[in-house]
């Protein structure tokens, strides 16, 4: 993922590219880009020829405001995931002129932060096709991420259920496929099962069909499950 932070406040700049970077160490990023522009007019320069997935705008600059840019952006760019950073929240509620995401209204929170970078790549990598590299008993394969309907943890294994009715089997303990799922619309359902929420279609009781199977959920993952598969439909 290339992140871009676009800030004319150096402190504002900092603070936010500290953020980005200490996400992507704790959700397993660390090979991504973030780079920083001090006004718009550079970043528009930048992408006429470089592509970036994420970037946190700032709407009050001198020169060509954030909503500016992200009109000329929208002109030959619709993929790319635009986040407002703005300490006028009544400036971001516009953004849904260029299709933005979301907004954070300054001074921006570690936790504020958070909320929206999740959103941010679960949509970003959704669009990137993005892939796991899973060893099984064969070798290494690529699995397609949008195309996992569920993974299962059987002992000291991890099975990967993909759609087609497929399956392939990786030594590897759950939390460490949580690391590489997690951020990609998938959801603990209980102690066995990480979803993708993509193939959840319909929830009952404590019951929730993925891809045609059912699973269990647990009382406790209950709430999350829920607020998880709500998030997804509303990024969509």
């Amino acid at each position: 993922m290339r992140v871009a932070i676009v800030e004319d406040d150096r402190v504002q700049a900092e603070t936010l590219k500290k953020y980005v970077d200490d996400y992507r160490r704790t959700h397993d990023y660390g090979t991504g880009e973030t780079l920083v522009f001090g006004n718009g007019e550079t970043f528009l320069g930048y992408c006429e020829k470089n592509s970036v997935d994420i970037v946190f705008m700032d709407i009050v600059m001198p020169g060509m405001d954030g909503m500016t840019v992200c009109e000329k952006i929208r002109e030959r760019n619709s993929s790319m995931i635009i986040v407002f950073v703005t300490d006028m929240a009544q400036f971001a509620v516009r953004g849904y002129k260029v299709d933005a995401l979301d907004y954070i209204v300054k001074p921006v929170t570690e936790g504020g932060f958070r909320l929206a970078m999740d959103r941010a790549f679960r949509k970003a990598a959704g669009r990137a096709g993005a892939v796991i590299s899973v060893r099984t008993d064969d070798g290494l394969i690529k699995l397609p991420i949008a195309e996992i309907t569920y993974a299962e943890v059987l002992g000291h294994n991890v099975l990967y259920h993909v759609t087609g009715g497929r399956s392939f089997r990786s030594y590897k303990p759950l939390s460490e496929a949580e690391k590489e799922l997690l951020p990609h619309g998938f959801v603990r359902a209980n102690r066995f099962y990480l979803v993708n929420v993509r193939h959840v279609r319909a929830v009952q009781e404590y019951t929730m069909d993925v891809g045609g199977e059912k699973l269990q959920i647990s009382t406790r993952k209950k709430k999350e499950v829920l607020e998880a598969v709500a998030q997804w439909l509303g990024d969509g």
